[in-house]
């Protein structure tokens, strides 16, 4: 009984400009290739976008991931490119994973083509923006029972905390037309890569999802990757547990959570300059190693048993009228405006 583990989605970088975020990506990937020899898998199978940059990756990042991936020469590694590893916006032929290829354990897959892995046939479509021609052009004759594709499709959920959904169209003879899931139609199984939530779009089509939450955007959410069992495509779901995640959440929510080394955005109603600071100084003391930023939002829609819905950013409001309210004496004003704003938003 063969199996094959899917990841998707890394996008290794500096996030945050920080470079613990690096790691944060470093581990992550690490844990995959780990997860797989651990279990006796050796085929993995990425969903596109490895790193960040499209044309601007640090020589550090690239060698970091580099290392990452040659210690793993055990296992058959597939990397599909997606839009973020592409040079040209449009063109595949250069690429950010192209110089991995060069590791014999690493075959870098750059156009739609179907390959048998682990006896199991199946297509690969590589980030296209126009997935409909490429579906026609390469798989309408025969398709193999499982597609891996990095591209949109109409009516995906990309924003999960704002609860908005894709408008995915392109152009051909007949006029504008959706990208939908029909296009996947006599597929067992589908697995995509590009938008960063975990999801269903139909019981046999599925987003991959991130393999860690990278922004705000994707708070709350799951992170997992996939075991496929190529005889009976069955799949099992191991979930991140470790890497840092991030939370939006009012204030009578922050003892629900865990926060230490996690990101999170607190949004308050209407605080002043000492109740936002006496609420900094209870989570410091309960979780010194989170991230916190707070907001201020007159108009808050709390979701208690998930998370805020709405948020602003208005810290630099906040204490400009608290400086005008109270009073700067001989201090120079500009200077005490940069110093509060430090100190509340905690950046440095």
């Amino acid at each position: 009984m063969a199996k094959i583990l899917l990841f998707s989605d890394i996008h290794v970088h500096e996030h945050k400009n920080k470079q613990e975020r690096l790691q944060n990506c470093l581990d992550a990937l690490f844990w995959v290739f780990n997860t797989a020899r651990e279990r006796g898998i050796k085929d993995v199978v990425f969903g596109g976008d490895l790193f960040q940059d499209r044309q601007n990756i640090s020589v550090f990042t690239y060698h970091q991931t580099y290392k990452i991936i040659s210690q793993f020469k055990d296992l058959n590694l597939w990397f599909l490119l997606g839009n973020h590893d592409l040079w040209y916006y449009d063109k595949t032929d250069i690429s950010s994973v192209e110089p991995l290829g060069a590791l014999p354990h690493l075959t870098v897959i750059d156009q739609p083509t179907t390959i048998k892995i682990a006896g199991l046939d199946i297509d690969f479509l590589p980030f296209t923006h126009n997935p409909i021609v490429s579906m026609s052009d390469n798989f309408s004759q025969k398709k193999s029972p499982v597609l891996v594709g990095h591209i949109a499709v109409h009516g995906a959920t990309l924003n999960f905390h704002h609860r908005t959904r894709s408008e995915v169209s392109v152009e051909n003879e007949k006029g504008v037309v959706q990208v939908s899931k029909e296009i996947f139609d006599g597929y067992e199984r589908v697995f995509l890569g590009h938008y960063h939530g975990a999801q269903q779009i139909t019981e046999r089509v599925e987003y991959i999802g991130s393999t860690l939450q990278l922004t705000f955007g994707e708070a709350f959410q799951t992170k997992h990757i996939i075991v496929l069992d190529t005889d009976t495509l069955k799949r099992e779901y191991i979930e991140n547990t470790f890497s840092p995640r991030h939370y939006i959440l009012t204030p009578d929510q922050v003892d629900d959570y865990d926060l230490n080394g996690n990101f999170v955005r607190i949004a308050v109603e209407d605080a002043g300059l000492v109740d936002i600071m006496e609420l900094r100084q209870k989570i410091a003391e309960q979780a010194p190693d989170a991230q916190i930023k707070i907001f201020e939002d007159k108009k808050l829609e709390a979701d208690n048993s998930e998370f805020v819905q709405k948020f602003k950013i208005t810290e630099g409001d906040t204490i400009e009228r608290y400086v005008k309210t109270v009073g700067y004496g001989d201090l120079d004003e500009t200077r005490l405006l940069e110093y509060g704003k430090d100190i509340i938003t905690n950046e440095n």
